[in-house]
């Protein structure tokens, strides 16, 4: 669903890109870290996915 809304909704596929340029930059202690990092954009676009 994830993947299926960020390919048919450009803008939230902008803001998904932008924040993982922006986390990229940082120095993680490991990949769950990043993935943490990511959570809240990720589920903000989830639940637009889900509500239309």
């Amino acid at each position: 669903m994830f993947r299926d809304h960020l390919r048919s909704h450009p803008e939230d596929r902008n803001t998904y890109e932008k924040v993982k340029r922006r986390l990229a930059k940082n120095d993680w202690n490991t990949w769950n870290e990043y993935a943490n990092a990511k959570t809240e954009c990720v589920m903000n676009i989830l639940k637009k996915a889900r509500n239309l």
